[in-house]
């Protein structure tokens, strides 16, 4: 990559550090694994906009907050992983459909 080259919607940067004027907050959004690559998204903002912005938000209870649930080992789940044959599974007798495996099965019953 050039070092002058600036990709569609970013512009270079003046700084070489972010200062805040506050305390700064580190949150951990999120992660996407995949088999060869792992993108982790970390965000450092200032606590003061942090504060602001829970107050300023409903307090409602999220249903998509993340909850525990117990898995049964011998449960089958039918997956679809076409066109990704890494992550195909060898098909149980009698199934059909390619790139469909079972997860939880023993491929060789």
């Amino acid at each position: 990559t050039p070092p002058d080259y600036q990709p569609p919607g970013f512009k270079e940067g003046t700084l070489d550090n972010i200062m805040f004027e506050g305390e700064p907050v580190f949150l951990s959004v999120g992660e996407v694994v995949t088999p060869f690559h792992v993108l982790r998204v970390k965000v450092t903002t200032d606590s003061d906009r942090m504060e602001q912005l829970d107050r300023e938000l409903p307090k409602v209870e999220d249903s998509t907050a993340a909850r525990t649930v117990e898995s049964d080992p011998n449960e089958q789940v039918e997956i679809n992983v076409r066109g990704c044959p890494a992550l195909s599974l060898p098909s149980p007798p009698g199934s059909e459909g390619r790139g469909k495996g079972v997860v939880g099965s023993d491929p060789g019953k």
